[in-house]
């Protein structure tokens, strides 16, 4: 059964990382912007590209495709940031992630998204909440708060 938070809104934000379509339930998107410049921190992960300025907060940024251990990231004029909040031992935390292209807002009916495959044991997979159909095409959706561990987004691991 996928993950109940994650579907109760049945809207997702989907987007593009290579070839596959991700989904996000749309009420962890803040907004979408267009890439800008950003500041590298040294020490960082090499998923952690650096933070932004986002009408004067710092928001640290994301290489999803690094993070996912997927084909390496190359700018486009469709490569977007997006921008989603969750929340760690209620401290909502911002982020941004940079896609390749930004999809649409979609509704899928739970009976649409099917639990998240166990694919063997070493796998970590607890960050997808399941997997949607929509037309013939499969959307991996993700659960924001699992993406990461809490440490990772409360910075308190370099």
């Amino acid at each position: 059964m996928p993950d109940n938070e994650t579907m109760e809104s049945g809207y997702f934000f989907t987007f593009r990382l290579g070839d596959e379509v991700f989904a996000i339930d749309i009420r962890k998107v803040k907004e979408v912007v267009e890439i800008l410049k950003i500041t590298h921190v040294p020490q960082s992960p090499d998923y952690k590209l650096g933070v932004i300025n986002l009408r004067g907060s710092i928001v640290p940024i994301i290489d999803m495709h690094r993070k996912f251990e997927l084909n390496t990231f190359t700018k486009t004029i469709d490569s977007a940031i997006v921008i989603v909040e969750t929340n760690i031992n209620d401290e909502t935390i911002t982020i941004g992630t940079i896609v390749d292209q930004v999809e649409e807002v979609i509704r899928l009916q739970p009976s649409n998204i099917d639990e998240a495959l166990k694919i063997g044991s070493r796998l970590k997979t607890n960050f997808i909440s399941g997997i949607g159909k929509k037309d013939d095409n499969f959307i991996i959706v993700l659960n924001v708060e699992n993406i990461f561990s809490q440490e990772e987004l409360l910075g308190t691991v370099q």
